[in-house]
């Protein structure tokens, strides 16, 4: 759809602001929201409305978003203005601090259009969603004092407005607003904004929209072309991957470093065969010298090793054996003077018990002698407030009966003479001073009785209150009393379960001590000196022994030179050992590098078959890559484009 200029803007505002269209293309409306379709009246128009109205000082207004079916132009936000006056420009501040701003866009007799700057529909959606009703103030100094607009039924057209009219994509085009709006928050004048600028707005607000259309477009096209050649376009990717993955994997381990290795293993293990073969006769020759004594220095070894660990085990025992006699000596010692302050301690408790049973006795007899209802009475009677006011109550209350029995028939008395003086002013012209006089006097007699009545359940009451208040401190008295004689009690029980408990405790102590505990260290004591004997004589004669049988084997060694034939062997053994190592590590590091050459050189025939694909893959891929290239620049031109639009809408509301 071409772009409308002011002339055609303001034709399609005059012809949507006539009553009998709107009134034929309303297909719904919700509260103070409608939505109009022009097409239901009009075939050959598109356009289409939400909106809502009011009228103030004799001017309609209406907000509205106005878009046109299957069009590439933008949802558009105007107030329509219809009467003598009105503001030609206006402005208000929204929730979140968006600054809405209107310019006129025409102004054509009785009738004006003012456009919202555009700033993006986000933020007056969520403020009407949020049901914010929307003031706007005259912004050209006017003497228009603004118009309110109901938020009642917002969201419910706006999604009717959508399904009809926008073919079921959201009023706000967050893509569209993000790429070419400037920040929500911007500060607008929309008085400085003449007529002429205003429509170049507009202009240049559709020009950007259809732009950024033409850009998406442009991206769906690159995407239908990168799925046209999806299958290539991985198999290029596969190819790529692969054939970076071979390189290095190559590259990391060159088939020439690989031969050069083998070479030198080839020429190195024969030389480590035979290195090995010279060590292992050299270990046979010192192993032929030695064995024949090995049987004979093992039965001399294995006799001076056994005697020698008799001797240990023996000393060890006996160093054991004494560390222990002596544990059970200074514990036979610790219960003697445990039993000497258990003694003492007895001795206390026992002198104490008396005095505690005497103290349980006394709390007891004082408990069972205190009788908590008689102190009762007897601090009630004897105060003479209570006496007072029980001798008072009986009198007070027969008092307030009466009292009451005087009021009630004030009351009855009250209520006829009410009845008779309301009988006699339904009888027109009829003097009926002396019955509004009897029923004023008795109305008066009534309340005094009252008052009475209220004195009297007062002072009945506060006797009440009196005696009340006197029993119970006597009551609190007297809890507090057998509180005191209950805790003596239970402490008085308590000290002498204590001190029995004490007593039997520390003669079972003694008892256990003297009778078990001693004797049993005494009698380990007496075994444990048993053991050390023996063990003092084995030591005895395994000591001597095991010198003995060690100088024989020293000199049994010195005769045959068995020092110098092992010192030999360990020699040969280890020289064997390192040799056999080194041909091992060559004969693997072989394996190995054998085993890299087989796939160095299988990982060289997948890289040529891979480059060869790759070329293959390539040229089917060159109407991709020109269609791409072409799609890509048309692209940046796109959104040079689109830029430059920004700059030039910036540049008019900065």
């Amino acid at each position: 759809m071409p772009i409308l200029n002011s002339k055609n803007v303001a034709s399609l505002i005059l012809a949507t602001l006539s009553v009998s269209t709107v009134s034929a293309s309303v297909v719904y409306q919700k509260n103070h929201w409608y939505l109009i379709d022009y097409s239901a009246s009009d075939p050959n128009s598109t356009a289409c409305v939400m909106g809502t109205s009011e009228q103030k000082n004799g001017v309609d207004y209406r907000l509205e978003f106005l878009t046109f079916k299957n069009s590439d132009g933008p949802t558009e936000l105007q107030i329509n203005q219809v009467g003598q006056g009105g503001a030609k420009s206006m402005t208000t501040t929204i929730g979140n601090g968006q600054k809405l701003a209107f310019a006129t866009l025409t102004d054509v007799g009785n009738s004006k259009t003012l456009m919202n700057i555009p700033q993006g529909h986000a933020g007056l959606v969520r403020y009407f969603e949020n049901k914010g009703e929307l003031r706007m103030y005259p912004a050209d100094g006017s003497r228009d004092r603004g118009v309110n607009f109901e938020d009642a039924g917002f969201s419910e057209v706006k999604e009717r407005f959508e399904q009809r009219c926008l073919g079921g994509k959201s009023l706000v085009d967050s893509s569209f607003e993000n790429s070419f709006l400037r920040n929500s928050n911007l500060n607008i004048d929309p008085a400085a904004i003449d007529i002429n600028s205003t429509s170049t707005l507009r202009d240049l607000y559709y020009q950007g929209f259809r732009t950024h259309g033409e850009i998406g477009a442009n991206n769906d096209q690159i995407a239908a072309l990168r799925a046209q050649f999806a299958t290539e376009l991985r198999e290029q990717s596969h190819l790529q991957s692969t054939i970076a993955d071979l390189s290095n994997r190559i590259n990391a381990n060159p088939e020439s470093q690989i031969l050069s290795l083998l070479s030198s293993l080839d020429r190195a293990i024969p030389g480590q065969r035979q290195a090995v073969e010279t060590a292992t006769r050299s270990r046979d020759r010192a192993e032929n010298a030695i064995a024949p004594l090995r049987a004979e220095h093992q039965r001399r070894s294995s006799f001076a090793q056994n005697e020698r660990a008799r001797a240990t085990n023996a000393q060890q025992d006996i160093n054991n054996m004494t560390r222990e006699i002596d544990q059970k000596e200074t514990m036979i010692e610790q219960l003697r003077r445990d039993i000497i302050q258990a003694e003492r301690l007895l001795v206390s408790s026992r002198n104490r018990l008396p005095r505690a049973r005497r103290d349980f006795e006394q709390a007891q007899r004082q408990n069972t002698a205190y009788n908590p209802e008689s102190d009762f009475r007897q601090r009630v009677h004897g105060n003479a407030q209570w006496r007072r006011v029980n001798e008072a109550l009986p009198a007070a209350r027969i008092a307030e009966d009466q009292a009451e029995a005087a009021r009630d028939a004030a009351h009855d008395e009250k209520e006829r003479l009410e009845d008779v003086s309301k009988a006699c002013r339904r009888v027109r012209g009829r003097d009926c001073s002396a019955e509004v006089e009897a029923h004023r006097t008795a109305l008066l007699e009534y309340r005094r009785l009252e008052d009475i009545e209220d004195d009297v359940e007062n002072r009945r009451q506060s006797l009440e209150s009196t005696k009340s208040s006197i029993e119970r401190r006597a009551r609190n008295e007297v809890n507090a009393i057998v509180a005191d004689l209950r805790r003596d009690l239970e402490n008085a029980s308590a000290a002498l379960v204590d001190l029995q408990n004490t007593i039997r405790s520390n003669e079972n102590f003694i008892a256990r001590a003297q009778r078990t505990d001693i004797p049993n260290l005494r009698r380990d004591i007496r075994q444990l000196d048993n053991q050390l004997t023996r063990a003092h004589s084995t030591l005895r004669s395994s000591a001597p022994e095991a010198d003995r049988l060690e100088r024989e084997l020293a000199q049994y060694e010195q005769r045959v030179g068995w020092n110098a034939k092992a010192s030999a062997l360990r020699s040969a053994q280890n020289n064997l050992n390192q040799k056999t190592s080194e041909l091992n590590r060559s004969l693997n590091t072989q394996r190995r590098a054998q085993s890299d050459l087989i796939d160095v050189r299988q990982y060289q025939s997948q890289l040529n078959q891979s480059r060869a694909r790759l070329v293959e893959v390539d040229a089917s891929l060159t109407p991709f890559e020109s269609a791409n290239a072409n799609l890509q620049s048309q692209g940046n031109i796109l959104s040079n484009q689109l830029q430059n639009l920004k700059a030039q809408f910036d540049n008019i509301i900065e």
